[in-house]
């Protein structure tokens, strides 16, 4: 049972009072186990990840980011503008194209090294070659 803890101390705090909600149906029945923990956490991210309601989700949080930015100075921010998508033509950045998500991971792999993106941060322009060891490109 500890070791449970421990792990659900790891998970976001968000899911940490998910799961603390569904312990407490688990109890009615029996004490959660490692498995259920694992069925929890695969569901969690199947939900995070889902291609289809995913916009909603984004929808969701546009509200709270209008609200927030409500109380920045009125200073229009600079939209970054990006080089057109290499699968798409969309003028969006690598991870955020539709095509390169629904990809297995061998072909966004494939794709990264073929078109000299950086593993890191998937930008053109650099290598993360030499950056292996450090969390941001430069």
């Amino acid at each position: 049972m500890s070791s449970i803890i421990q792990i659900t101390g790891k998970l976001p705090h968000h899911l940490q009072n998910k799961w603390i909600d569904q312990v407490q149906d688990l109890k009615i029945q029996k004490h959660p186990t490692i498995d259920d923990l694992i069925a929890f956490v695969e569901k969690a991210a199947r939900s995070a990840n889902d291609v289809i309601y995913k916009s909603l989700k984004t929808n969701q949080c546009t509200k709270a980011t209008i609200l927030v930015s409500s109380f920045q100075p009125t200073q229009s921010p600079k939209k970054q503008q990006y080089p057109p998508c290499k699968l798409c033509d969309a003028q969006h950045s690598l991870f955020r194209c539709d095509i390169f998500r629904n990809m297995t991971v061998q072909e966004r792999l494939d794709h990264v090294n073929h078109n000299n993106n950086c593993s890191n941060c998937l930008r053109r322009g650099h290598n993360n070659s030499q950056q292996v060891r450090m969390r941001a490109c430069e």
